[in-house]
């Protein structure tokens, strides 16, 4: 998820992250959890170590600033905690 704050481009794939595979046990819910709690503190640590003075910055050439990238990532995170909970509010009505 931060490799543009390590200083590598990362390579999207066609399917842009969107071939999950299908959840078929706890256990695989438990895993896909885990990863994504791997991928935030991963986050958390290059935004934590990140030069400061370099927030403005572009974080790679032709890319915006770092500081706008970071927001991003955390904004977009948000975006599918909000769909996770609504998600879970209709299957408890159901």
């Amino acid at each position: 998820m931060a490799l543009r704050g390590q200083n590598t481009e990362p390579e999207i794939n066609q399917s842009n992250g969107m071939n999950v595979p299908l959840l078929t046990s706890a256990e695989a819910w438990d895993e896909l959890k885990k990863d994504n709690i791997y991928s935030a503190e991963e986050l958390a640590t290059i935004v934590e170590g990140y030069d400061i003075g370099s927030l403005y910055n572009p974080i790679l050439p032709g890319y915006s600033s770092a500081y706008k990238n970071f927001q991003g990532q955390v904004e977009h995170v948000h975006y599918h905690l909000g769909q996770i909970v609504m998600i879970k509010k209709y299957v408890q009505h159901l």
